[in-house]
């Protein structure tokens, strides 16, 4: 995927955040976690009086997001695991894609199978699995 897609789909995510949190926020995280069949996010608003509230995301969002992790693969590095989306009021953003860690799915279980499918999908070189990866996928 070229990089003006990336941005088109950030955007895209961006936008329909800000269509589905309070009008007084602050602050937007969005914490996504994948493989190709096990995936959860987080959405944590913190709002101008300083509290924070959690906010589900759309479908759409989901898409989106499923869109961007199969685009941004690179033959021998995979793609990512993780995905950290900020957005600060007025609306700067940051982005920050990590394809080393090992995803938690915010405590709801996965299996190795999981992992295994997402490495057929999304191959690496040897010197790009994460030894949790290679654990993983070994059954060990």
């Amino acid at each position: 995927m070229e990089p003006p897609r990336q941005n088109e789909l950030l955007r895209s995510i961006g936008t329909q955040l800000l269509d589905h949190v309070p009008e007084e926020w602050r602050e937007i995280r969005l914490a996504y976690h994948a493989v190709r069949k096990h995936k959860a996010a987080s959405v944590e608003v913190r709002k101008a009086d300083g509290s924070e509230e959690e906010v589900g995301i759309t479908a759409a969002i989901y898409l989106d997001l499923e869109k961007l992790r199969e685009g941004m693969y690179r033959k021998g590095k995979g793609t990512w695991f993780l995905l950290k989306y900020t957005i600060v009021s007025p609306g700067r953003f940051s982005v920050d894609f990590d394809y080393e860690s090992e995803p938690d799915f915010f405590g709801v279980p996965s299996n190795g199978g999981d992992f295994l499918d997402d490495l057929r999908h999304f191959p690496r070189d040897d010197e790009n699995i994460p030894a949790w990866l290679a654990q993983k996928i070994s059954g060990n």
